[in-house]
């Protein structure tokens, strides 16, 4: 009876996390999109129109981040906001996730300290309504970390989590690659108990599986998937720009403590108690230095990469929180009852309630309609093209929000693509040439083409233009 009574105090305070959370999350629905979310929707409209993946549809990332919108794009219909709702889904299926493997480390208070936190890493909560691969690449990192733990702290392994975990860990790779520094400490744990080692093949085995049905399933489309997702931010690494010093600096910006982020004010303590934890021989159902390793090894990898943006240090944010979050709550879970643990928690809920706090005021800070030049495109596209018709435009939640179809290969024309070399004004002529595009939106990077926009006005007579936005049309043009 016990046992049953705080089962269910456990999951009524999981319950309250995740209402929480979900209020945090939903702060950023009124935020405008930015170029990378309208990028990634109007893929998944050219895979939705039938175009492939690779061959035909210019990827960035890996396949499996589009499929996975496409998913819930068929439930949400396909709208900004409700793929937006599916990746707040998703970033609340992480904290149930963190609350797994912290209560799989170190019990329940563990796993209920590792949800809270990760909740409120900033930039966790900032992205948990952006679509963008990072977080939902990490989220099913964390499930194949829950569930190859689960297999360990077995007695007798589990094949089926076993196996789960390697499916899910290329699951995580399929959508983004840096999901493959969870590798660590998978390996990490199936390591430290040498009866486990069996669960670390089964998990390699499904793994394997995985990747030869993803493999077999993208004959056609390797080359070009490959291209997009691995050549392509290759030569991005070596587009002049920030370096090593700057993406220290970056990190340097995250950890000063103006900034309130509760996962920095935290991170001291957590290791503090990792320390304590160990001085003191406390027997924890799992080591927690897979976790610290994974923490080392996500912020070289970012330290590493080029170009740095803030959507990279979700990964900082989820590995991180893990190990901060369960050692603090390891600790208090083993503070005498009294004052001192009431101070302990006191302290603790005080800095993750103003981590909420403040990462409330900055979601709300930014909200905001879309821009007016953004609606004008949009709205003249609707009034001057067809359904069915192909256009081009450098701002692709443009078209997203007139309904229109971009071409594969320019559902992103980000000057990062121009300045790699992976796209050339050559190549955006002919491809508007080859499907005959109808209309062309100017609003971005393709205004700093001159050539482009040269061959634009040789091929589209009609223009109109509003707030440093120019609509290029073939005739004949609707009038109005």
């Amino acid at each position: 009876m016990r046992a049953r009574r705080e089962v269910v105090i456990e999951l009524v305070l999981l319950g309250a996390v995740l209402l929480a959370a979900g209020a945090l999350f939903a702060q950023g629905l009124a935020i405008p999109a930015d170029y990378d979310e309208g990028s990634y929707l109007a893929a998944v409209d050219a895979l939705r129109g039938g175009q492939e993946l690779g061959s035909e549809i210019f990827t960035p990332q890996p396949p499996g981040f589009y499929y996975l919108l496409a998913a819930g794009d068929a439930v949400t219909g396909g709208s900004l906001d409700g793929v937006r709702a599916e990746v707040i889904a998703l970033a609340l299926a992480g904290c149930v996730a963190a609350f797994l493997v912290g209560r799989l480390v170190a019990g329940p208070v563990a796993g209920l300290a590792a949800a809270a936190l990760l909740a409120v890493a900033h930039p966790y909560p900032a992205f948990a309504s952006r679509v963008s691969a990072d977080l939902p690449a990490l989220v099913l990192a964390l499930f194949s970390l829950a569930c190859l733990l689960a297999a360990v702290t077995r007695p007798r392994g589990s094949p089926v989590l076993a196996a789960a975990a390697g499916v899910l860990f290329v699951a995580a790779v399929s959508v983004k690659l840096s999901a493959l520094t969870v590798a660590v400490p998978l390996a990490a744990f199936a390591l430290v108990r040498p009866p486990a080692r069996r669960d670390l093949a089964l998990a390699g085995t499904g793994a394997a599986v995985a990747t030869l049905a993803f493999l077999l399933g993208h004959l056609g489309q390797l080359e070009g998937l490959w291209h997009g997702a691995v050549s392509y931010h290759g030569a991005a690494r070596d587009v002049p720009g920030p370096g090593l010093r700057d993406n220290a600096e970056h990190f340097g910006h995250l950890i000063d403590p103006r900034t309130r982020n509760a996962l920095f004010w935290l991170a001291p303590l957590g290791l503090a108690a990792t320390v304590a934890l160990a001085r003191r021989g406390v027997a924890l159902r799992l080591p927690l230095w897979p976790l610290w390793l994974w923490a080392v090894v996500g912020e070289g990898f970012l330290l590493w990469h080029r170009p740095l943006h803030d959507n990279h240090d979700v990964l900082l944010a989820v590995s991180l929180a893990l190990p901060v979050g369960i050692a603090v709550g390891a600790v208090l879970d083993r503070l005498p009852s009294g004052r001192t643990l009431a101070a302990g928690a006191g302290v603790v809920t005080l800095v993750l309630a103003g981590g909420f706090v403040e990462e409330v005021r900055d979601q709300r800070g930014l909200h905001a309609s879309e821009p007016a030049e953004v609606t004008w495109a949009a709205e003249q596209l609707r009034a001057r093209t067809g359904p069915d018709d192909l256009i081009a435009v450098d701002r692709p939640i443009i078209a997203v929000l007139a309904g229109r179809r971009l071409p594969g290969d320019l559902v992103d024309t980000a000057y990062l693509r121009f300045r790699s070399g992976y796209l050339t004004p050559e190549h955006v002529l002919d491809e508007i040439d080859r499907v005959d595009v109808r209309a062309v939106v100017t609003a971005r990077a393709f205004r700093d083409q001159p050539w482009l926009l040269a061959g634009l006005r040789a091929r589209f007579p009609t223009r109109v233009s509003r707030g440093g936005v120019t609509l290029y049309l073939r005739p004949p043009a609707l009038s109005g």
